[in-house]
């Protein structure tokens, strides 16, 4: 019975390091590929002078954006019909696991002005979120980079922790 017990103990600590550095990782790439997309609008804002909803609904058939969930979100609700604003909402709601609430409530602050002004203010608004979600990016990435290791490291030596002291 403590055999058991101290072996469950044992790998659901490191089941909950592993799922700690997962999320960690996850958060990093979720960001990553939001800059990514953003930048991408902001580009093709100055160069192509598109709407914003034909832009985000060409973007979506390309590699880096098409598993993208915000992107896919949005996508669909625009092509029901949706306004930009109330399609970004949406989409925003599918990073809010992985983001932090500030974050999400920044680019929900962004969907309600980027259907809202002209292109020189969508040019702004996507300049000011790019200066805003970059800093968290890199504070990401060393975080995923430096906070997986530590995550899987602790959930092991508490597991061993508890299953030394079971036995």
């Amino acid at each position: 019975m403590n055999w058991t017990a101290a072996a469950a103990a044992l790998c659901l600590s490191a089941c909950a390091g592993f799922w700690g550095a997962a999320l960690l990782k996850k958060r990093a790439r979720a960001l990553q590929t939001l800059v990514l997309l953003l930048e991408r609008l902001e580009l093709e804002l100055g160069f192509s002078r598109a709407p914003l909803p034909d832009m985000l609904l060409r973007l979506q058939t390309e590699p880096p954006f098409d598993s993208f969930g915000l992107l896919s979100v949005c996508c669909g609700r625009l092509r029901a019909g949706e306004p930009l604003r109330d399609a970004w909402l949406a989409g925003t709601q599918t990073l809010r696991p992985v983001l932090r609430d500030w974050e999400c409530v920044r680019l929900r602050a962004a969907g309600d002005l980027l259907g809202a002004t002209d292109l020189p203010g969508q040019q702004k608004l996507l300049l000011e979120l790019l200066a805003f979600l970059r800093p968290c990016r890199e504070q990401s990435l060393r975080q995923s980079a430096a906070g997986g290791r530590l995550c899987r490291v602790c959930g092991l030596c508490f597991g061993c922790t508890l299953f030394i002291m079971i036995l």
